[in-house]
Parts: C-alpha cells; structure tokens; sequence
C-alpha cells in the first residue's frame, strides 16, 4: 500500500463492507435469530456459539446449503 503525502489522510468509506457474505455468514445469520429458543446457544458465550454453528453447518447436506450459496452468489454480483 502506497504512503499518502504527509497531511493527507485515507478517505473515509464508513461502515461499508469489504466484500459481500459468504454462505457460512448466511446460515449463521438465519441460525442466530431463532439462537433464543436453542438451549444448546441460548446465554452462552459467542465461542460457543460459534463451535456450535460451525459444527452445524458442517453437518449439512449439499443439498441444504444450495439456499445460502444462492443467495451469496446473488451477493456477491451486486456487490
């Protein structure tokens, strides 16, 4: 990365995104709104949660993870 001339500061963009979510953030998303009624998630700390997500999503089949890959490819060309 080039160094800017001295006095000049980086532009600002915000809060905005690096890049677009991937599957995985998807499906966490989605599993963490209900995560209230889980008791396997429900008052414990985000490490757990998120071996717990991580376990979930790795038990899906192909086949249950098309939604969230479809949606991340719709993402990723708007982006």
């Amino acid at each position: 990365m080039a160094r800017l001339p001295k006095g000049l500061k980086p532009l600002d963009k915000g809060n905005a995104p690096k890049r677009a979510r991937s599957a995985y953030f998807l499906f966490c998303d989605s599993v963490r709104a209900s995560s209230e009624q889980d008791e396997e998630m429900a008052g414990k700390s985000m490490a757990v949660a998120s071996k717990v997500l991580s376990a979930r999503w790795k038990a899906l089949l192909p086949e249950e993870k098309v939604p969230f890959e479809q949606q991340a490819a719709q993402l990723k060309v708007s982006f």
